[in-house]
């Protein structure tokens, strides 16, 4: 695992049902969800979750 997440790839339906935006992006950032792979083709990284946005 790379720092602020883990893997690209996708995830799965039953992986984000039920979850708040926030939540995915917290589940992406402790890697319990793969990044999406725009993050490896545009060299970006999730590095902070907090309740007013997200940092790249």
């Amino acid at each position: 695992m790379r720092e602020g997440g883990g893997v690209s790839g996708l995830a799965r339906v039953e992986q984000i049902a039920g979850k708040s935006g926030w939540e995915i992006l917290d589940a992406m950032m402790s890697g319990e969800l793969p990044s999406p792979p725009m993050n490896d083709t545009m060299n970006l990284a999730l590095l902070e979750v907090g309740v007013y946005g997200a940092l790249c």
